[in-house]
């Protein structure tokens, strides 16, 4: 697994293939509010 940094906004379809790889339908992920980004595996 590959960890991505999200920092627009990206659709369902683009969330799915991030989630694919690892967990199926589910996704570990780290959100910054300070940057305003996500980190995800």
């Amino acid at each position: 697994m590959e960890i991505q940094i999200v920092k627009n906004p990206i659709n369902r379809k683009q969330l799915e293939e991030i989630a694919k790889p690892g967990f199926g339908e589910l996704i570990k992920a780290v959100v910054d509010v300070n940057l305003l980004i996500i980190l995800g595996t």
